[in-house]
């Protein structure tokens, strides 16, 4: 009989909470490429969107996108990596970007989201 293996759960899931928000973000690369995408999750460390084009792996770029928060919606500024771009048929290209730099007031306005809710 072969030994399995055993995966712990990624520790980063815990540490890091997502929130599901449907927000257009909008994306500017250092190559010049500028495009808006749909935003499907958000944690302190970084989003989940769709986007119409593939985004290669290790890109850096600025990141825009307002979060519904006490009635008002604050923007949040950060410049992020791309660490993956999976294709989904026709809807486009799931994209993971991280938080490269993230000034204190964004980083105060997702944590307020992520504490409190929508």
């Amino acid at each position: 009989m072969r030994p399995t293996k055993l995966y712990a759960i990624p520790r980063t899931n815990a540490l890091n909470p997502r929130k599901v928000l449907h927000r257009v973000v909008n994306l500017s690369f250092r190559d010049s490429l500028r495009l808006q995408a749909r935003m499907l999750d958000v944690s302190p460390s970084g989003i989940t969107m769709m986007s119409p084009l593939q985004i290669a792996k290790g890109n850096i770029g600025d990141i825009r996108f307002d979060v519904p928060l006490n009635g008002e919606f604050p923007q949040v500024h950060a410049v992020s990596k791309s660490l993956d771009c999976v294709c989904i048929c026709t809807q486009g290209f799931r994209t993971n970007l991280r938080f490269i730099q993230i000034d204190a007031v964004s980083k105060r306005v997702l944590s307020d989201l992520l504490r409190h809710g929508l």
